[in-house]
């Protein structure tokens, strides 16, 4: 099933689907299939190799070693780059810079497009019929810059489809978002998020897709658009319990920084994890959470309470 997904318009995060993307395993969250979506796993430049459409054969780590790319052996469209060489010029590959987003007051890398040639792909093996949900971070420093996100259900070797005036109606096309609402001439600091969350929902066509970003008005250096914690995961994970399935509720949902727990006078514990898995704060015997200082976003709030745990999703605005 393809759902078209309206382009926004203001400066408010605009979230269709509410799900926060953890990556803990281990309690039953869903994993990320995005390789290296947060642009932190390589050495400097080489992160963008994660989104090259034609990977180098090798790729250095963080410990500045030399190793066989993992992408290359994934993926490598040699027609798309011939493709994208004639009609938008050589180039096609993601910057990597260092004006990523701040995770816990650290800046971290991220990706930038700084070109109309340049495109953010990944091909991604999924389960056709299943639900994801996608999710990135995005800052045009210029207005007018509008991204697009296309997931692709195929290989595409030129930019037909993506070029269609509705791309949503293409059937090579599972889902696509017009990035409007992202313009933020600051680079933000510890205290300030300056980047702005789009995530969407959409059911695999295939059992492939191809996670496919470009922004055509974005030129050259002076009209960049930055790029940071790209996530893919299945929709509608089994965590260990959910806190729509227990007696206690968490309001109110979304909030400016005050959450109340309702159900019990108090609980044993709550945890909150930001949108990297990393716990950011917990309270003990509490029925009230403070998140005033914490930046806009999505959080997973996590409830333990005479030895059971819950989990719910909770944006901060």
């Amino acid at each position: 099933m393809k759902k078209y997904l309206l382009k926004t318009n203001n400066k408010t995060t605009y979230t269709i689907t509410i799900l926060m993307l953890c990556f803990f395993v281990n309690f039953g969250w869903s994993q990320n299939l995005i390789l290296n979506g947060s642009s932190d796993e390589w050495n400097g430049t080489d992160n963008a190799d994660a989104f090259d459409m034609t990977p180098s054969s090798t790729i250095v780590n963080l410990n500045a070693e030399t190793v066989d790319s993992p992408f290359r052996a994934l993926w490598n469209n040699t027609d798309l780059n011939t493709y994208i060489d004639g009609a938008y010029g050589t180039d096609e590959q993601p910057g990597s810079t260092s004006d990523g987003t701040y995770q816990d007051g650290v800046k971290t890398r991220g990706f930038k497009l700084y070109g109309s040639s340049r495109r953010l792909y990944q091909e991604i093996a999924v389960t056709a019929g299943t639900e994801y949900t996608f999710s990135m971070e995005s800052r045009s420093e210029v207005e007018n810059l509008n991204s697009e996100v296309f997931i692709l259900n195929t290989v595409i070797t030129d930019e037909t489809s993506v070029d269609a005036n509705d791309p949503a109606a293409e059937s090579s096309v599972d889902a696509y978002l017009k990035i409007t609402n992202d313009f933020n001439s600051s680079k933000g600091d510890a205290d300030t998020n300056t980047f702005t969350t789009s995530t969407f929902n959409f059911t695999a066509s295939e059992n492939i897709v191809v996670i496919y970003v470009r922004c055509l008005e974005s030129v050259d250096s002076a009209t960049e658009v930055f790029i940071d914690n790209l996530s893919l995961i299945e929709a509608n994970t089994a965590s260990i319990g959910d806190l729509s399935d227990t007696k206690i509720d968490m309001y109110p949902n979304p909030t400016d920084g005050m959450v109340h727990i309702s159900g019990k006078e108090s609980v044993d514990a709550l945890r909150v994890f930001n949108i990297s898995g990393q716990l950011i704060k917990e309270v003990v015997n509490a029925s009230t959470l403070d998140l005033s200082s914490q930046r806009s976003g999505l959080y997973m709030i996590e409830i333990e309470n005479e030895g059971e745990t819950s989990v719910g999703k909770l944006i901060k605005r």
